[in-house]
């Protein structure tokens, strides 16, 4: 009794430093880390890498035949090492490329290295035979262009060329901030696709930019995986970015004064408020009849996101204008977006006249002295 006993002590004693070697902070993990392919096809894992956030892992693939070609992949980069994300994972694509002559099959492994350990995974891609068929993606449109606050819907069929049903998990990835979502086209709720043997089905993959995203082209990629298969459909989305701008003055006030008979300058500010650059900014003035406004320049050519520049307005009003108020309209467009604001403008009287003025009333006080020194002593 007391040797069983015994024994069994010693089985724990040396079973628990093995446990404790077992357990790592990182792992790598594929939800099907064997798969078959056709010669000259392409094998795609999907990789989850684990571990405690901000841990940083380096990545190496190992046993890669000569002639076949492997790169791993995350939001549309190629990656060499990851950070692990603050949900405690990190998601990167293995695409494997093999050739058109391949047979056999390839044992891969993907070694990851952190600080303090080197974890390992284990792959398999095996050549199908060509009666086996092939399962495949194929975009209506593999790139769509369009403003950074539109929604883009890609089509997608795929196309089961094998002699069973098969049925494929959905999902899609995009830069960092995107929303992208792939579902059946047939039902907006599901997240899977089942297409029969010789038939095919069709996947919308939806991708909606964050409101802050700037002009520039963005990698989005579709992911179809279940039954033996990891499918990836590589899409493009080209934000053209919003085109809007703000005219304004350059003290924020709507007022001006101008003189009669000498030109006035007021100083205009011209923002690009969208996410998009201006070209060709023309400035234009409604003004009272008679009235002249100009400007310099009269047309900006290029004006980036968030940038604003300086115009100058001159303004001189109609020989014949009296003294008031009036309005003057300044408008600030391109093809695809425009600005304007009303300025009140108060025309005062010019200074000539009133030394004219001046100069007569000396004249008139000067003849009633003369008069009175004439006239006064009789």
């Amino acid at each position: 009794m007391r040797t069983g006993i015994a024994a069994a002590l010693v089985l724990v004693a040396l079973a628990a430093p093995a446990s404790a070697q077992e357990a790592t902070s990182v792992s790598l993990v594929t939800p099907y880390p064997e798969v078959v392919v056709q010669a000259g096809d392409k094998a795609t894992f999907q990789i989850t890498v684990s571990g405690e956030p901000g841990t940083r892992v380096e990545l190496e693939l190992q046993g890669i035949p000569a002639d076949w070609d492997a790169v791993l992949r995350g939001s549309g980069l190629v990656v060499e090492a990851v950070t692990v994300e603050d949900d405690g994972t990190t998601r990167v694509t293995l695409d494997v490329t093999t050739p058109e002559t391949a047979t056999g099959e390839a044992n891969l492994t993907l070694v990851g290295r952190s600080d303090v350990e080197t974890v390992r995974l284990p792959l398999r891609v095996r050549i199908g035979e060509e009666s086996a068929g092939t399962v495949t993606l194929e975009p209506q449109f593999p790139a769509l262009r369009g403003p950074s606050d539109a929604t883009f819907d890609f089509t997608v069929t795929v196309r089961n060329d094998t002699p069973e049903e098969i049925q494929l998990q959905l999902s899609g990835e995009g830069p960092r901030g995107w929303r992208v979502e792939a579902r059946p086209s047939a039902e907006r709720q599901a997240s899977a696709i089942s297409v029969e043997a010789g038939s095919t089905g069709r996947i919308t993959v939806t991708a909606n930019p964050p409101v802050n995203a700037v002009a520039g082209t963005y990698p989005i990629r579709l992911v179809a995986a279940g039954d033996g298969y990891e499918l990836t459909q590589d899409l493009v989305v080209e934000l053209t970015g919003i085109e809007d701008l703000r005219l304004d003055t350059a003290e924020g006030a709507l007022n001006a004064e101008v003189e009669l008979g000498t030109p006035s300058e007021l100083t205009l500010l011209v923002a690009n408020t969208g996410s998009a650059p201006l070209q060709g900014i023309e400035l234009r003035a409604t003004a009272p009849s008679g009235w002249t406004v100009t400007f310099d320049p009269e047309t900006v050519d290029f004006l980036a996101p968030g940038d604003l520049t300086q115009v100058t307005a001159t303004i001189e009003a109609s020989p014949e204008a009296i003294a008031g108020d009036y309005r003057i309209t300044f408008r600030a467009s391109t093809d695809q977006a425009q600005d304007s604001i009303e300025v009140r403008t108060t025309v005062n009287p010019s200074q000539v006249w009133g030394l004219v003025g001046v100069g007569i009333i000396a004249l008139v006080l000067a003849g009633l002295a003369w008069l009175f020194r004439r006239f006064g002593r009789r």
